[in-house]
Formats: structure tokens, C-alpha cells, sequence
């Protein structure tokens, strides 16, 4: 993405913020790779939503129990947003998609919350509502770790992310009035990904959309090279009866990819592999690979970083570069969705 100056400028005028700071973000970046890449549970009454009942009072200030490490934290869901969208995005993203985010990250508290209290066999966490871990639920930052992620930074961007956090107080995600599972992912490879295609699961809210800002990330296309003899080791050490002989272009058969490029499954020396599993087995950024064979080698070129389902966090940052709004961020990468505040919902 483009150098976010615009954004930059007015943060450094409201914060007066000394400029030799601005370079501390620019190479920040989430935490991605399998992050939120759980999909949402299925309801018997609707495949892809889950149906709650009337729910209790809850606000912004009421407490929310998080798993951090091996200890159960009780928070307000104020502060336990801010640490999350101070964790995921960098802090030097444009005020409306840190808006986007902290939207995102507060209506997966609530959905977790929500699982937990109505469908505790779904439930991620047994004594908790949802946990710090990145991979499993949403990444998280506490003080200490903005302190030493932002250094002498840390006033000035934490009351940013307080700012935009404050500004979308009681903000969440709805589809046909129910809490939503608001995915997201960092860099698309211009187009997100349906739930279907990565999870198996029809999610109407997860659906592909064109995410074309995403192209212009520095991150968007990277590429791996192993040797023959590399790539038969990673694979046969896990998958010991596939047959990788011969010609190393012919390996790679029945390729089904997805409408926006990624892979969904493919033959492999005769052994058929999801194309997510595959990603993870090599260490690779996304689903969304090519092969090229030559002589000795295997270079695997990768679009995109990480799942690819709903919202992209450069894309909401170069919407918001645009003049777009948190709101309208969320309701383009969550198709059919509305946004209510807990105030009324709750």
C-alpha cells in the first residue's frame, strides 16, 4: 500500500508527533497466518449463522473474560479492544480502518461471548470467552507489550488507537440480527475468498469480493524455491505413500482453485491435499499459489497473506485512504450485513 502520508500528517498534528517516529510502524505488520481462521459454527436452524435468543444488558463497560496465556483475565470490552486492534493493525493505518478493526475485533468478542453463554458445546474456551492467541482467536497487546512494540511511540499511539476504539464505543456486526464471526485476513490477493471455498462451510456474509488495493502491498506476491530433493522431503515426511517420481512438473495434478485464485485441493504424487493444508506444510503466506518447475528447483508463487475471508486489513486501509468510511469498509468485505450498537441490542 501506498505510504499512508495523508493519515500520518494529521495524527502528527493532533499528537504532535515528532516525524523521526513515523518510520517505528512502517514495517509493522499482524501477526498472520492462521489467524481467525475458524470458521463460524453451524446452526441447525440457518448453516453458516448462529441463532441467539434475547440477550442480557452488556455495554462497552461491562467485563469480558480473555484467556491470556494460562490465565483467565477479566477486562472491559473497551479495554479489550483497544489491546486487540493495537495488536492486529498498525497504528499508522488511517482512523477509519483502525474504526474498521476495532468494529471487527469488538463483534467477535461479543460472538465468542454469545457461543459460550447459548451453545457452550461450541464454545472456544471453557472458562473463558475468548483468548489472546492470534491463531486461534484475535491477536492482543497489553501495555506492557505496546511499551515495548511502540517504545518512546507509546503515548502517542495508543491514545490514537483509544481514539478510534472510543469512536466506535458500542459499534458491532450484525446479519439478520445476530452477531456475526467477522473474519479478517491482512492482504488479499485481490480478491477475498468465500468461507466455502476455504472451510467447507457456506457462511452468506463470507462471500468473494474484490479487494484490488490489495495488489499495491509490498507483501501482496512472494515467492519460495526449494530444490526437487527439498520439496520430496517436506511432503513425504508428512504423506509417506505419495509417489513423487518422474517428471516434477507432472506432481502437481487436478488443481481446483477458487474464484479468487486459491487453491482448494489439489493431487499430489497421487495423495489429494486441501490447498490451506498444503500452505501450512511449507510455511506459505496464502492459499493462492502457482509452481513453476525448472531443472533441480520448485518455486511456489504465493498472492495474498493469509486466509483470505472477509474484511483485508490493507484493503480497509486504503479504502480509508480513499475517503471511505469504517462503516462502509465493513459493509463492503461483509456482504449483507448491518451494524447496531449494543446500547440498543442489548
Amino acid at each position: 500500500m501506498k505510504k499512508l502520508t495523508s493519515a500520518l500528517i494529521v495524527c502528527a498534528i493532533i499528537f504532535l508527533m515528532p516525524l523521526c517516529m513515523i518510520s517505528i510502524l512502517k514495517e509493522e505488520k499482524t501477526q498472520e497466518d492462521e489467524k481467525n481462521t475458524q470458521p463460524p459454527a453451524e446452526s441447525e436452524e440457518r448453516q453458516g449463522i448462529v441463532i441467539f435468543t434475547e440477550p442480557d444488558v452488556l455495554s462497552d463497560n461491562q467485563p469480558i473474560k480473555v484467556l491470556i496465556g494460562e490465565e483467565v483475565v477479566e477486562l472491559t470490552l473497551h479495554e479489550y479492544v483497544v489491546n486487540v486492534v493495537a495488536a492486529e493493525m498498525p497504528a499508522s493505518y488511517p482512523m477509519e480502518a483502525l474504526k474498521a478493526q476495532a468494529i471487527a475485533a469488538r463483534t467477535n468478542a461479543i460472538y465468542k461471548k454469545r457461543i459460550r453463554e447459548e451453545h457452550p458445546d461450541r464454545a472456544s474456551h471453557e472458562n473463558a470467552d475468548i483468548c489472546a492467541n492470534y491463531a486461534h482467536c484475535q491477536a492482543y497487546a497489553d501495555e506492557a507489550a505496546q511499551k515495548e512494540k511502540w517504545g518512546d511511540g507509546y503515548e502517542t499511539y495508543h491514545a490514537y488507537i483509544e481514539q478510534a476504539v472510543k469512536e466506535t464505543d458500542g459499534k458491532f456486526i450484525t446479519y439478520k440480527g445476530n452477531p456475526i464471526s467477522a473474519i479478517f485476513h491482512s492482504t488479499s490477493s485481490g480478491r477475498t475468498e468465500n468461507a466455502a471455498d476455504v472451510w467447507g462451510s457456506t457462511v452468506p456474509y463470507l462471500v468473494s469480493v474484490e479487494s484490488r488495493w490489495d495488489e499495491n502491498d509490498s507483501k501482496f506476491e512472494t515467492h519460495a524455491t526449494l530444490t526437487i530433493e527439498e520439496f520430496k522431503e517436506i511432503f513425504l515426511e508428512k504423506y509417506k505413500d505419495a509417489v513423487l517420481e518422474g517428471d516434477p512438473a507432472a506432481w502437481f495434478r487436478d488443481v481446483e482453485r477458487s474464484e479468487a485464485g486459491g487453491i482448494i485441493k489439489m493431487t499430489l504424487g497421487g495423495v489429494e491435499i486441501a490447498g490451506r493444508t498444503f500452505r501450512n506444510l511449507y510455511g506459505l503466506r496464502s492459499a493462492n499459489i502457482t509452481f513453476s518447475v525448472r531443472e533441480d528447483t520448485v518455486t511456489m508463487t504465493v498472492k495474498g497473506y493469509g486466509h483470505g475471508v472477509g474484511m483485508s486489513q490493507y484493503g480497509a486501509g486504503a479504502m480509508a485512504e480513499e475517503g471511505k468510511t469504517a462503516e462502509e469498509i465493513i459493509r463492503y468485505y461483509y456482504t449483507g450485513v448491518d451494524i447496531e450498537r449494543l446500547e440498543i441490542w442489548w
